[in-house]
């Protein structure tokens, strides 16, 4: 396996971490408010990685294209991805979402060929095949029905709509991010685009908090510690959003859009352990069968 090979990995390591502790704080408050409080962590740390390296001068000097590329690159993987990937976990749980999200590899594959100019060989194809199949089967599972028919309907179909949009936006935000950020320091790409989400995640939330008569954003009670929740919060933003962009953009600059897309989908591999440990999740035979394809499919896409 090449040194490249490392970064997507490190992304979907990173990225799945961060949505394992992000679906565990739940329970105080919406996806949107939790994934705005990840970014804006991240955001911060990469503007004083830039002020402190003397990367500012840098940021300054792109020009309005490269800025709305990388703006767009933003929008539709942290605000609108994430946001309606968690928003679709809540609704139809992760076994649901999450095969409908990784997805957005194969398009991805597909848009890189025809608009990017990228090649694959067949090995790295069939490869690709098996690892999206793992992945799919590894987080396939029985779907827990509720009591009220009506409500379950409802909520099931806004969760697979949610997921279908999440898996569109990351297919334009891996595109997006292999163009604007090319040539760049991540650095300098992250300093343009994390803080760009944390405004436009802060203005949804407060426009979801008059919507709901502005009640609180943040919901504590004594079951829930604030010092855990400050705690995990803190994890979530520098794995999820400092840590994941550094290496996100790193993959797309090193290996391009579909290879970055394919690797960067085996998320659920890494979570599985933390989801059994930690979140209580039974482990079935898909769990089994998925983790076993996903491994031979990532051998074949690595070799």
């Amino acid at each position: 396996m090449a040194l490249d090979e490392i970064y997507p990995l490190l992304t979907a390591a990173t990225f799945a971490t961060s949505s394992v502790i992000i679906k565990r704080l739940e329970p105080y408050g919406s996806s949107i408010m939790l994934n705005m409080f990840r970014t804006l962590i991240g955001a911060v740390i990469f503007l004083l990685i830039a002020i402190v390296s003397g990367l500012l001068p840098e940021i300054q000097l792109l020009n309005w294209i490269t800025i709305s590329i990388l703006i767009i690159s933003v929008l539709t993987s942290v605000v609108i991805g994430d946001t309606l990937y968690f928003t679709s976990m809540q609704h139809v749980g992760v076994k649901i979402a999450t095969p409908i999200v990784n997805l957005y590899p194969i398009f991805s594959i597909l848009i890189a060929i025809l608009f990017l100019d990228e090649k694959f060989h067949s090995a790295f194809i069939l490869g690709s095949v098996i690892t999206i199949i793992g992945i799919i089967v590894l987080t396939s599972g029985d779907v827990e029905l509720e009591e009220d028919l009506k409500d379950f309907k409802r909520n099931y179909i806004k969760g697979i709509i949610y997921a279908f949009i999440s898996m569109v936006s990351y297919t334009l935000a891996i595109i997006t991010l292999t163009i604007g950020a090319e040539g760049l320091d991540p650095v300098v790409a992250n300093s343009v685009r994390l803080p760009v989400a944390t405004l436009l995640l802060f203005i949804i939330l407060l426009i979801q908090m008059r919507r709901a008569n502005k009640r609180k954003a943040i919901e504590f009670d004594e079951d829930r510690p604030k010092t855990g929740f400050i705690i995990l919060l803190l994890i979530a933003g520098i794995l999820g959003t400092y840590l994941s962009s550094l290496f996100y953009v790193l993959s797309t600059q090193k290996l391009g859009a579909g290879k970055s897309a394919v690797l960067t989908s085996v998320g659920p591999l890494f979570a599985l352990p933390l989801s059994y440990f930690w979140l209580k999740e039974n482990v079935t035979k898909f769990t089994v069968g998925g983790t076993l394809l996903t491994l031979i499919g990532l051998w074949i896409v690595l070799s």
